[in-house]
């Protein structure tokens, strides 16, 4: 009885794993989509170019403003057209 009952215990244990697992790697792949990328790597690459003053704070602030609306606008737009 006792071992009937740790088995559906791990049972339940597993399938709540394999759902996390799941569900991290959906996520994963929609963090990894050409379009996350970059914006993911024109961020840092304008970053790093404000930080040895290779572009003055406010052109990155105006080209991260527009790289950023145009993600979050895309994505809104997206979820629009899914409703």
């Amino acid at each position: 009885m006792l071992a009937k009952h740790i088995a559906e215990a791990e049972m339940k244990r597993t399938c709540k794993d394999n759902k996390e697992y799941i569900q991290m790697k959906e996520r994963l792949s929609k963090l990894l989509t050409v379009k996350s990328l970059v914006t993911l790597v024109l961020t840092v690459v304008f970053a790093v170019l404000t930080l040895t003053e290779g572009v003055s704070g406010q052109e990155f602030l105006t080209v991260f403003t527009v790289i950023i609306s145009f993600y979050f606008g895309t994505q809104a737009s997206r979820e629009g057209e899914r409703k």
